[in-house]
């Protein structure tokens, strides 16, 4: 197995001494404790972790992350149940690749070089050494990761991807709840601030910055389920923004607080 990806219908296994690819000091390990993590520098020290899929204790043990030949990137319990995936089954073209980059994202990236999901944000396209026909790639969703979005940029509650900076992380959970969690183990106790939308409506869910200023928590059916109530104030493009101390802002062209989450932690 090529050190830095995961090839079609390849696994690797928690309890293998081989549990994790590398590429440029940072690693992607598949832990014991169900969790799927990146690492930088030293994957034994949740201080150096940049990413997570936050499945720790969830399931049986042992566990396995497979690419799968549909496309999508799963991590199974030992009872083969899914605990977490990247939700890009049946898209774009096959044979797929799971790829750890030199900068420390991973991706799933199709033949043609589409980039189905990753983990540090929108990337549409990726050529990956020795992958792929490298043809004129179809654009798929976006994902987003930084600190904030724009008008008309969304989070997906499938995607597994949010928004961070420092130690607070803004997601869109598969429960309908958006919330700000300090650190990077997404629990109850380290919920900063929350939309209090979880269990409502019909999933899958999203996040959308809307052109009208107005930030949104949509269900499947396109009814709102929380808004700022900001639609038609100040002048767009407007701006979301998760701050350093967990405070959630949204600003229009002028510079001018709309609204704000007043989580922030001094």
């Amino acid at each position: 197995m090529t050190t830095d990806r995961l090839n079609n219908d390849v696994t690797i296994y928690s309890n293998s001494q081989t549990n994790f690819i590398h590429n440029n000091g940072f690693y992607l390990v598949m832990q014991a404790d169900g969790n799927l993590v990146v690492y930088r520098g030293n994957m034994h020290s949740s201080s150096c972790a940049t990413w997570s899929s936050a499945t720790n204790g969830k399931g049986h043990g042992p566990f396995r992350l497979i690419q799968q030949a549909d496309g999508n990137l799963v991590v199974y319990d030992s009872h083969n149940h899914p605990t977490w995936s990247s939700a890009t089954h049946n898209r774009g073209h096959g044979p797929y690749v799971t790829y750890l980059s030199p900068a420390g994202n991973f991706h799933v990236v199709d033949s043609h070089s589409e980039c189905l999901w990753s983990s540090g944000g929108h990337t549409p396209t990726l050529h990956v050494p020795g992958h792929g026909r490298h043809h004129h790639p179809h654009h798929g969703r976006q994902f987003h990761n930084g600190d904030h979005v724009h008008s008309e940029y969304s989070l997906y509650s499938y995607s597994n991807n949010a928004l961070y900076n420092g130690d607070y992380f803004l997601v869109m959970q598969d429960d309908g709840n958006l919330v700000v969690y300090h650190t990077l183990n997404w629990i109850p106790q380290n919920a900063v601030w929350s939309t209090a939308t979880h269990n409502k409506g019909h999933g899958p869910y999203r996040f959308t910055m809307q052109h009208d200023g107005n930030p949104v928590v949509y269900d499947s059916h396109n009814h709102p389920l929380w808004a700022a109530g900001t639609n038609g104030q100040g002048h767009g493009p407007y701006k979301f923004h998760l701050h350093s101390n967990g405070n959630l802002t949204l600003n229009d062209s002028h510079h001018r607080q709309l609204w704000s989450s007043n989580s922030g932690r001094h």
